[in-house]
Protein backbone atom coordinates (compact mmCIF):
# COMPACT_ATOMS: atom_id res chain seq x y z
CA UNK A 1 0.00 0.00 0.00
CA UNK A 2 2.86 2.42 0.77
CA UNK A 3 5.52 3.41 -1.74
CA UNK A 4 8.65 1.57 -0.56
CA UNK A 5 11.06 3.67 1.55
CA UNK A 6 8.79 6.70 1.39
CA UNK A 7 8.13 6.96 5.14
CA UNK A 8 10.26 9.66 6.74
CA UNK A 9 10.19 11.24 10.18
CA UNK A 10 9.38 14.97 9.97
CA UNK A 11 9.24 15.92 13.66
CA UNK A 12 8.87 14.26 17.04
CA UNK A 13 8.69 15.05 20.73
CA UNK A 14 8.13 13.04 23.92
CA UNK A 15 4.56 12.06 23.04
CA UNK A 16 4.08 12.35 19.30
CA UNK A 17 5.87 11.70 16.02
CA UNK A 18 4.96 13.10 12.59
CA UNK A 19 5.74 10.91 9.59
CA UNK A 20 5.43 11.56 5.88
CA UNK A 21 4.40 8.60 3.69
CA UNK A 22 3.53 8.35 0.04
CA UNK A 23 0.66 6.07 -0.99
CA UNK A 24 -0.87 4.77 -4.16
CA UNK A 25 -4.27 6.43 -4.72
CA UNK A 26 -5.93 3.07 -4.92
CA UNK A 27 -5.01 2.19 -1.30
CA UNK A 28 -5.57 5.52 0.53
CA UNK A 29 -8.87 4.49 2.17
CA UNK A 30 -7.55 1.09 3.22
CA UNK A 31 -4.39 2.66 4.68
CA UNK A 32 -6.50 5.20 6.60
CA UNK A 33 -8.61 2.42 8.15
CA UNK A 34 -5.56 0.33 9.11
CA UNK A 35 -3.84 3.39 10.60
CA UNK A 36 -6.90 4.23 12.73
CA UNK A 37 -7.02 0.63 13.97
CA UNK A 38 -3.52 1.23 15.37
CA UNK A 39 -4.74 4.54 16.91
CA UNK A 40 -2.76 6.66 14.48
CA UNK A 41 -4.22 9.83 13.00
CA UNK A 42 -3.67 9.96 9.24
CA UNK A 43 -4.05 13.34 7.55
CA UNK A 44 -3.95 14.17 3.88
CA UNK A 45 -1.55 16.81 2.67
CA UNK A 46 -1.65 18.49 -0.67
CA UNK A 47 1.38 20.54 -1.62
CA UNK A 48 0.64 24.05 -2.80
CA UNK A 49 3.23 26.69 -3.68
CA UNK A 50 0.70 29.44 -3.04
CA UNK A 51 -0.05 28.20 0.47
CA UNK A 52 3.68 27.98 1.31
CA UNK A 53 4.23 31.50 -0.09
CA UNK A 54 1.34 32.82 2.02
CA UNK A 55 2.82 31.22 5.15
CA UNK A 56 6.24 32.75 4.46
CA UNK A 57 4.68 36.17 3.87
CA UNK A 58 2.70 35.88 7.11
CA UNK A 59 5.87 34.94 8.99
CA UNK A 60 7.69 37.94 7.53
CA UNK A 61 4.88 40.32 8.54
CA UNK A 62 4.82 38.87 12.07
CA UNK A 63 8.59 39.30 12.38
CA UNK A 64 8.40 42.94 11.26
CA UNK A 65 5.55 43.64 13.68
CA UNK A 66 7.53 42.02 16.50
CA UNK A 67 10.50 44.30 15.79
CA UNK A 68 8.25 47.39 15.85
CA UNK A 69 6.53 46.37 19.09
CA UNK A 70 9.75 45.40 20.88
CA UNK A 71 10.73 49.06 21.30
CA UNK A 72 7.33 49.84 22.81
CA UNK A 73 7.67 46.95 25.25
CA UNK A 74 11.10 48.15 26.38
CA UNK A 75 9.85 51.73 26.88
CA UNK A 76 6.79 50.56 28.83
CA UNK A 77 8.82 48.27 31.05
CA UNK A 78 11.32 51.04 31.84
CA UNK A 79 8.49 53.46 32.65
CA UNK A 80 6.66 51.01 34.88
CA UNK A 81 9.71 49.63 36.71
CA UNK A 82 9.36 52.19 39.50
CA UNK A 83 5.69 51.33 40.04
CA UNK A 84 6.43 47.61 40.03
CA UNK A 85 9.12 47.97 42.70
CA UNK A 86 6.85 50.18 44.83
CA UNK A 87 4.02 47.66 44.64
CA UNK A 88 6.34 44.75 45.33
CA UNK A 89 7.73 46.54 48.40
CA UNK A 90 4.19 47.28 49.55
CA UNK A 91 3.24 43.60 49.25
CA UNK A 92 6.33 42.60 51.25
CA UNK A 93 5.37 45.16 53.96
CA UNK A 94 1.84 43.72 54.11
CA UNK A 95 3.30 40.22 54.43
CA UNK A 96 5.56 41.33 57.29
CA UNK A 97 2.59 42.93 59.08
CA UNK A 98 0.34 39.89 58.65
CA UNK A 99 3.07 37.48 59.70
CA UNK A 100 3.88 39.60 62.77
CA UNK A 101 0.23 39.67 63.82
CA UNK A 102 -0.12 35.92 63.27
CA UNK A 103 3.06 35.16 65.14
CA UNK A 104 2.81 37.62 68.07
CA UNK A 105 -0.93 38.34 68.23
CA UNK A 106 -3.01 41.45 68.52
CA UNK A 107 -2.73 44.37 69.14
CA UNK A 108 0.13 44.93 66.71
CA UNK A 109 2.87 46.51 68.76
CA UNK A 110 6.13 46.15 66.88
CA UNK A 111 8.86 48.02 65.11
CA UNK A 112 9.01 47.70 61.34
CA UNK A 113 12.52 48.31 60.06
CA UNK A 114 14.01 48.03 56.61
CA UNK A 115 17.75 47.38 56.53
CA UNK A 116 19.94 47.54 53.46
CA UNK A 117 22.57 44.88 54.02
CA UNK A 118 25.26 43.74 51.57
CA UNK A 119 25.05 40.07 50.61
CA UNK A 120 28.28 39.23 52.46
CA UNK A 121 27.05 40.57 55.82
CA UNK A 122 23.53 39.12 55.88
CA UNK A 123 24.47 36.13 58.02
CA UNK A 124 26.22 38.33 60.60
CA UNK A 125 23.25 40.70 60.79
CA UNK A 126 20.84 37.77 61.22
CA UNK A 127 22.98 36.31 64.03
CA UNK A 128 22.99 39.70 65.77
CA UNK A 129 19.21 39.98 65.45
CA UNK A 130 18.78 36.44 66.79
CA UNK A 131 20.94 37.34 69.78
CA UNK A 132 18.94 40.51 70.39
CA UNK A 133 15.43 39.10 69.82
CA UNK A 134 15.93 35.41 70.55
CA UNK A 135 13.62 35.54 73.57
CA UNK A 136 10.69 36.10 71.17
CA UNK A 137 11.21 32.67 69.66
CA UNK A 138 10.06 30.80 72.76
CA UNK A 139 11.44 27.27 73.00
CA UNK A 140 12.89 27.39 69.50
CA UNK A 141 15.83 29.49 70.75
CA UNK A 142 17.15 28.32 74.09
CA UNK A 143 20.21 29.53 75.95
CA UNK A 144 23.24 27.29 76.27
CA UNK A 145 25.55 27.02 79.31
CA UNK A 146 27.36 30.23 78.35
CA UNK A 147 24.12 32.21 78.14
CA UNK A 148 24.14 32.46 74.35
CA UNK A 149 21.08 31.60 72.32
CA UNK A 150 21.21 28.40 70.36
CA UNK A 151 18.74 27.57 67.64
CA UNK A 152 16.61 24.50 68.25
CA UNK A 153 16.16 22.67 64.96
CA UNK A 154 13.10 20.76 66.16
CA UNK A 155 9.97 22.94 65.99
CA UNK A 156 7.59 20.02 66.70
CA UNK A 157 4.23 20.35 64.90
CA UNK A 158 5.10 23.78 63.51
CA UNK A 159 8.17 22.50 61.69
CA UNK A 160 6.12 21.28 58.73
CA UNK A 161 4.37 24.64 58.37
CA UNK A 162 7.52 26.74 58.27
CA UNK A 163 8.85 26.74 54.71
CA UNK A 164 12.07 28.56 55.53
CA UNK A 165 14.53 28.62 58.37
CA UNK A 166 12.74 29.84 61.51
CA UNK A 167 13.86 33.10 63.08
CA UNK A 168 12.50 34.70 66.27
CA UNK A 169 11.52 37.77 64.28
CA UNK A 170 9.74 38.38 61.00
CA UNK A 171 12.31 38.52 58.21
CA UNK A 172 11.65 39.20 54.52
CA UNK A 173 14.24 39.68 51.81
CA UNK A 174 13.71 42.05 48.90
CA UNK A 175 16.27 41.63 46.15
CA UNK A 176 16.55 44.64 43.88
CA UNK A 177 18.25 44.46 40.53
CA UNK A 178 19.62 47.54 38.84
Amino acid sequence: MVVPRSASLIASDDEYALYNTTLFKKYVNEFTLKAREHKWTPREFKYSEEFIADLRQELQKATEQERKLWGDVVRLSQASYNDIIQNWTHLKAIRVFVEAVLRYGLPPNFINTAILVPQKQQKKVQETLITKFGYLGGNAFQKDKNGKLKADTDLHEYGAIVDAEYKPFVYEELELFA
